[in-house]
């Protein structure tokens, strides 16, 4: 028997991958297209997924705190503040490096321990990210 409809299938699973990638950039909260549109296509899932691994999605955790920490009380809000929004799942981008506006950027601290470090500045400033002091980083394990 013959079908009453001649259909040509083409598939391009490699071009829908790709258009699925640039559809997922477009939403991440800190790239804008200009961030990541000469990068070749062969290395887009690259980024993205190293984009991914140095974000730390909004859940709630639970905190631990070693018995070890010393934190001096100048960063003790900081501190707090942050403890809290892990706690609750709330955003951390604010409290990242500002190198996670940079596709590009390899976090070793990361890739080779699993520790993101995070700034316990409490003011936001304008481009989003919290105040920084060089002496204010808390490190996390992943």
């Amino acid at each position: 028997m013959i079908a009453p409809f001649n259909f040509e299938l083409i598939l391009d699973f490699h071009a829908d991958w790709i258009k699925f990638i640039k559809l997922q950039l477009e939403q991440l909260p800190t790239l804008q297209k200009e961030d990541y549109i000469d990068i070749p296509e062969k290395k887009l899932a690259y980024y993205y997924f190293n984009w991914l691994n140095r974000a730390i999605c909004p859940k709630p955790r639970k905190v631990h705190i070693s018995k070890e920490l010393n934190c001096p009380a100048s960063l003790r809000g900081g501190m707090d503040l942050i403890i809290g929004k892990i706690e609750k799942g709330e955003e951390l981008i604010p409290h990242l490096s500002r190198k996670i506006k940079d596709i590009n950027y390899s976090d070793q601290l990361l890739n080779d321990w699993g520790v993101h470090h995070l700034h316990l500045g409490t003011l936001i400033e304008k481009d989003g990210f919290v105040q920084r002091n060089p002496r204010s980083c808390l490190k996390t394990l992943h």
